[in-house]
C-alpha cells in the first residue's frame, strides 16, 4: 500500500517549507558575515539608507520591501 495523495501533498508541502527555511537561514548567514567585515562608516551608511527608504514608502503609503 502506497502513501495516500494528502499525505504525499503534505509531505510536499513540509520539504518546500524545510528547503525555504533552510534558504533564508543561508542568507541571513550571508548577510551576517558581510556585515561583520564592514566598518561602522559603512555601517552607518546601510542603517540611513534603510531608514530614508521606510521613510519613503511610509509617506507614499506603499511598502518598497515585500
Amino acid at each position: 500500500m502506497g502513501i495516500s495523495y494528502k499525505r504525499r501533498s503534505q509531505l510536499k508541502n513540509c520539504n518546500k517549507i524545510r528547503l525555504e527555511k533552510q534558504h533564508n537561514k543561508t542568507m541571513i548567514n550571508n548577510i551576517n558575515q558581510c556585515l561583520d567585515t564592514m566598518d561602522s562608516n559603512q555601517l552607518q551608511y546601510i542603517l540611513n539608507t534603510i531608514q530614508s527608504t521606510l521613510t519613503m514608502s511610509e509617506d507614499n503609503s506603499q511598502p518598497v520591501i515585500e
